[in-house]
């Protein structure tokens, strides 16, 4: 059985999701990520179970993780400690409403 594979704006939809759910924090080391904004703080959706290993595009196989967590995960390594952060007002690089207006 194919898992669910997402592209265009559904993918960009189920990332927002994914965002707002874990309200903006890495799920392993907890430091503050955006949706948009530079290269190194900038949010990343990573699997629970791999697509790879038939793990599908949904909600409940997805979370919030920041770059540096998500490239250990890969390496096999263990989370990032977390780091101090002075935390700019969110605006997630775009009014919200313009980032959810364009998906559908």
């Amino acid at each position: 059985m194919n898992p669910t594979r997402l592209k265009g704006p559904a993918i960009a939809r189920l990332r927002i999701d994914c965002f707002l759910r874990d309200e903006g924090r890495c799920g392993e080391c907890d430091c503050r990520v955006y949706l948009d904004r530079g290269f190194f703080d900038r949010m990343h959706m990573a699997h629970i179970k791999s697509r790879g290993a038939g793990g599908p595009d949904t909600l409940d196989n997805v979370r919030t993780l920041c770059m540096k967590c998500h490239m250990l995960e890969h390496n096999g390594g263990k989370p990032c400690p977390p780091k101090p952060l002075i935390e700019p007002p969110c605006d997630f690089g775009l009014p919200l409403e313009a980032l959810l207006g364009e998906v559908e």
